[in-house]
């Protein structure tokens, strides 16, 4: 028995309406799994290029001394070349008893004073990480190196 000629038209129609929107989804599929991974390759290439103000120590300073401002300085570093735990805003270290000693050219650290950032915020003593540098050439009288 033959079958009807209309008959063919429309399954071929539906194959065709099938494949298209299989084919659709593969490439949204895979157009939202390249989506993660280029925002994280952009977010590193955007570290690399970057500079935060970080705080060195310009003076020794022995253990169990007060950090005071002549002994600090505001440098511009790369971003992956940021210590974990370093300070980028002076008040996190000023007026504070250090558990180690501070040598010069060091980056200034949370642990140097015997408290790591987790302490800090919980106890809502740790200030802020700057993103830029302060205007003027100081802040809080640590002077900035802008170089």
């Amino acid at each position: 028995m033959a079958t009807e000629p209309n008959d063919r038209p429309a399954l071929a129609a539906l194959i065709l309406v099938l494949s298209t929107m299989a084919l659709g989804i593969f490439f949204y599929l895979l157009y939202q799994q390249k989506q993660p991974e280029n925002a994280i390759e952009s977010a590193h290439n955007g570290i690399r290029d970057s500079r935060s103000p970080q705080v060195y120590c310009i003076k020794a300073v022995p253990k169990g001394s007060i950090v005071t401002s002549d002994c600090l300085e505001i440098r511009m570093v790369q971003q992956d070349k940021l210590p974990p735990d370093g300070l980028s805003n002076p008040s996190g270290a000023l007026g504070r008893e250090t558990k180690y000693g501070l040598s010069i050219g060091e980056h200034v650290c949370g642990y140097m004073f015997g408290t790591s950032t987790k302490e800090m915020t919980r106890y809502k003593t740790y200030w802020p990480r700057f993103k830029e540098l302060p205007p003027g050439n100081f802040y809080k009288g640590v002077r900035i190196n802008r170089d």
